[in-house]
């Protein structure tokens, strides 16, 4: 498969691209500053850009027969609370937005949230999809309603099993 992964020079970004070149798929890692990426691999194709825009210009660098994306750019840290809704909410919807005007219907979005958007529990207790969730930081009120993006505009029309497996 041809993945776009978002946030490739991150934490997890870095270790799913590993994984899934070591699985034999094809990556392209969205990263913000090339030089910051130190993944190099023959399947490891780096586009460089943003999610802090109304206008994604590097998707038209994507193949047109991109099977998927992993969402798992975020912004964490910041010191101005704007920045989170632009870059976590806004760049989601522009993403998602985005993908879908240029791939088919059987393209595959997922994204990769946070436990900071289903906020605290106490401790020992269990939290599922079931119960409501209550963010308590600006970073959770943003990555909850980036998953909210997500629902209005992909909705699950009907739940298939992953067409690859991450073991």
């Amino acid at each position: 498969m041809k993945i776009l992964v978002t946030g490739a020079n991150g934490f997890l970004g870095t270790h799913l691209c590993e994984r899934l070149l070591g699985l034999g798929h094809t990556v392209y890692g969205l990263v913000r500053t090339p030089s910051k990426m130190g993944l190099t691999h023959e399947n490891f194709i780096m586009v460089q850009g943003d999610l802090n825009q109304t206008l994604l210009p590097w998707i038209n660098y994507l193949p047109n027969d991109l099977d998927a994306c992993i969402h798992t750019a975020g912004l964490v840290h910041s010191y101005n609370t704007e920045d989170f809704f632009n870059v976590n909410t806004l760049g989601t919807k522009i993403l998602i937005e985005s993908l879908k005007a240029k791939f088919s219907q059987k393209f595959k979005f997922i994204l990769v949230s946070s436990l900071a958007a289903a906020g605290p529990v106490k401790f020992g207790e269990i939290k599922d999809e079931t119960d409501l969730d209550f963010p308590v930081s600006i970073y959770g009120r943003s990555k909850k309603q980036a998953e909210e993006m997500l629902r209005t505009l992909a909705p699950i029309l009907h739940r298939q099993p992953p067409s690859f497996r991450i073991p």
